[in-house]
């Protein structure tokens, strides 16, 4: 009796994992994969992929160095940002920009970068002393 049991549950069991599969194959992942290889300088630290743009954020490690760079794949971005002597403590892109805030020893600087203006502005600052926002 056990091993009927066994004969019918086996084939079952290896059937079903098969299925399981075989069912990533019909369902790709929705998330694009970045297949670039990057030096271990020239990586981005963060990557977000809108619709139609990819954003990098990178930064030396351990460093207060960075670069914001937008294009339309991952191979070929365009600097659209650098700046010196801060740390980039939020950094967020959408369909119509980016944004970000830096902070600096005197102030904690939140920007943004306009896709259809092309163009940096500074949103507002506050004192670190005051804290971040």
């Amino acid at each position: 009796m056990k091993k009927s049991v066994y004969y019918t549950i086996l084939p079952i069991l290896l059937l079903s994992i098969l299925l399981l599969s075989s069912c990533s194959l019909f369902n790709p992942q929705k998330q694009p994969q970045i297949a670039n290889t990057y030096l271990k300088e020239n990586a981005p630290s963060q990557v977000i992929k809108t619709e139609d743009k990819w954003v990098m954020l990178h930064s030396t490690y351990g460093g207060q160095t960075y670069m914001i760079s937008v294009g339309e794949n991952s191979n070929s971005t365009n600097s659209i940002y650098s700046a010196n002597d801060v740390s980039i403590w939020f950094f967020e892109a959408n369909e119509n920009g980016v944004v970000w805030c830096e902070k600096s020893q005197e102030f904690y600087t939140y920007k943004v970068y306009v896709f259809e203006t092309q163009k940096v502005e500074t949103v507002f600052q506050v004192a670190t002393v005051v804290g971040y926002q």
